[in-house]
């Protein structure tokens, strides 16, 4: 029905139709293209798995907070969201450095995993450069911090909470290599959030800390 009306009408009713459940998300935007990428948000926030394949074909900054969500967020789309990413990484990193610089929340994490993936692909000298379009110090200056942030800083900024049966009390402790010293309970819960940081990108290097400080017989 809608690929029977012109293409503006049928824009505006894939607007509001991509709003509530439905189907066939490729054939229309096979057939509105760039003419239907709001309706496309609104299909993508709905039906990610249906909606990113599509999204391969489309540069869009307005793609960007959907796709980096999907990448930090979503382990079975994270290498489609990664794709689509590094195919159009101009549009990813203009998407989503707002973001990236804004408050802290879910945004910022999902706009930060992204933007670190790039950087460690080579498009460093790129977000740089996009940086700079602002013409604003301040916004130099936050990107070149965000570059040197240290890798301890990058988790979630909201910690997930430890599960009821995470009781550090009742196990056998992880012992330091230094002193023979059993780990204390306060560190056993640091050590619990930190098992609980995404790691699809890498370990959270605070792990490794505590692999290399203890010994591998306690842990």
């Amino acid at each position: 029905m809608l690929a029977a009306l012109p293409i503006e009408k049928t824009a505006q009713a894939w607007n509001v139709l991509s709003k509530e459940p439905h189907v066939g998300v490729e054939f229309v935007m096979t057939h509105l293209q760039l003419a239907g990428l709001q309706g496309f948000i609104h299909s993508f926030s709905r039906y990610p798995q249906e909606a990113l394949p599509v999204a391969q074909y489309f540069a869009a900054i307005e793609l960007a907070p959907l796709i980096a969500r999907a990448f930090n967020k979503l382990k079975t789309l994270r290498e489609n969201a990664r794709t689509w990413l590094l195919k159009y990484p101009e549009h990813a990193i203009t998407g989503l450095l707002a973001s990236a610089l804004d408050k802290a929340g879910e945004a910022q994490d999902n706009a930060r995993a992204a933007l670190r993936m790039l950087t460690e692909n080579g498009h460093q000298p790129l977000l740089q450069e996009i940086a700079r379009r602002y013409n604003q110090p301040e916004v130099t200056d936050a990107v070149n911090a965000l570059l040197a942030l240290d890798p301890l800083d990058n988790h979630p900024t909201k910690i997930p909470t430890l599960p009821a049966f995470y009781q550090p009390s009742l196990w056998t402790r992880p012992v330091l290599k230094a002193n023979a010293q059993s780990l204390p309970d306060s560190a056993l819960l640091h050590l619990g959030e930190m098992l609980r940081f995404p790691q699809e990108e890498a370990l959270y290097p605070g792990l490794l800390q505590v692999k290399d400080a203890c010994t591998a017989d306690s842990l």
